[in-house]
């Protein structure tokens, strides 16, 4: 895992998905979030009906 700081209270890992950690008042770190996050996929109902309509 390599670390990144941003600043102060913030600093970039990456073990395999980039996560961002912040620091609060007294210093304490905690997960923010992801930043390689997916995008939801198209349904799959949508889908189908191209299926059906190609038929």
């Amino acid at each position: 895992m390599w670390l990144l700081f941003l600043s102060d209270r913030a600093v970039v890992g990456f073990d395999c998905n980039p996560m961002i950690f912040t620091a609060d008042d007294t210093g304490l770190w905690s997960f923010t979030k992801y930043l390689d996050q997916r995008k939801a996929a198209p349904s799959s109902s949508r889908g189908s009906q191209h299926l059906e309509s190609a038929e």
